[in-house]
């Protein structure tokens, strides 16, 4: 090809493939494919995957697919459960970069080619994600105003860092992007992992390669009574052995990741902190229940051995310390003591805060 003719083509637009998990969101899904379809600037391959819902989530799908070659749907004869069917969709669908968003969440105008060209630019970046906006409600959202093309990388070690400090996740999942010769190192998705998956693999993802933050608004989370996210939250506050569930699932997702060989020889301050974090936690749990006078119907002893297998030696846990003062003085005694609890609403004020902070700052 002659110079003149190779600076007249086209450049060629990134490939994205996206996968749409989808279970009884027929009502969602069209205002997610309308969202993927109108996005500029990509190539676009779209697999859509029904679990065998039992309402027309199929027929929905096979619509947009009838009319648009970028398109597939697939759909599962019985339920095989939300993992299974990321890792099938992810194996079919193609493109440079990844994307995986329930059918009941939307991106943004341009998300797409945003979060591709950050990727692109940065070789040594295998993560990126945007701001996402909650979403309430059935309605279709209306695009945000802010659209800027800024972002930041960030080491993925230092992003490790920052999230093993605080075990929580702050991607939802919508806002991700992964180049696929990442996914393809840390894939697929840890089956026993059914509620930290997606952390896992952002967690894998930081071990390895840089992390890109996009400025602007990359998706919204829809928030409803039937998404998991809602129901986990739920499940934190009614159903007291949903917190073993949930601290016993993070505790898996540091072994699983940070106990990779592959990484291991470089992560183990990063795996202790995250532990000890745990611990906190678990902790910080026992000492509710006998500040709230729960500690007969929670459990307390579950939860100090949980923290304890974390951090075998908890000297250094300030948690442990208060925990130990209430054990002391007993539970009838423990919640009635007015600094006890004064302590833990000025706690519970303060993780609330540190959650919208990180949040905010996205790592």
């Amino acid at each position: 090809m002659s110079a003149s003719a190779a600076a007249s083509a086209p450049a060629r637009l990134p490939s994205v493939g996206v996968v749409v998990p989808c279970y009884n969101y027929a009502r969602f899904l069209p205002h997610n494919l309308d969202a993927l379809l109108a996005q500029d600037g990509v190539d676009l391959d779209v697999v859509v995957i029904d679990d065998c819902s039992s309402d027309d989530s199929h027929a929905v799908a096979q619509s947009y697919a009838a009319r648009d070659p970028r398109v597939r749907a697939i759909r599962h004869e019985s339920n095989r459960g939300h993992i299974a069917t990321y890792n099938e969709g992810l194996a079919q669908v193609r493109g440079d970069y990844l994307v995986l968003i329930s059918a009941d969440d939307v991106l943004t105008p341009g998300s797409l080619a945003r979060s591709a060209r950050a990727l692109a630019a940065h070789p040594a970046a295998g993560l990126a994600y945007g701001a996402v906006i909650r979403h309430l409600g059935d309605g279709e959202p209306a695009a945000p105003r802010r659209a800027g093309e800024r972002f930041r990388v960030i080491a993925g070690r230092t992003w490790l860092a920052r999230r093993c400090r605080r075990m929580t996740n702050t991607i939802y999942s919508p806002e991700a992007m992964l180049r696929r010769a990442v996914y393809e190192r840390i894939g697929p998705y840890d089956a026993r992992l059914t509620h930290t998956g997606d952390f896992a693999m952002w967690l894998a993802a930081a071990a390895r390669t840089d992390v890109i933050r996009v400025q602007a608004p990359a998706a919204f989370y829809r928030t409803h009574a039937a998404n998991m996210h809602a129901h986990t939250e739920t499940l934190r506050g009614e159903h007291v052995h949903a917190m073993l569930f949930d601290l016993e699932q993070r505790r898996t997702t540091v072994e699983s990741v940070l106990g990779d060989p592959e990484i291991a020889a470089g992560t183990g301050r990063y795996r202790r902190t995250a532990l000890h974090r745990l611990a906190e936690e678990a902790f910080e749990l026992a000492c509710r229940a006998y500040t709230w006078g729960l500690v007969e119907a929670w459990p307390v002893d579950e939860l100090i051995a949980f923290g304890l297998s974390c951090r075998p030696d908890p000297a250094g846990s300030r948690a442990w310390r208060r925990l130990a003062a209430r054990r002391r003085l007993g539970a009838e005694r423990s919640r009635r003591n007015p600094r006890f609890v004064v302590g833990e609403k000025l706690a519970g004020y303060g993780k609330a805060l540190q959650g919208l902070l990180d949040r905010t700052a996205g790592a």
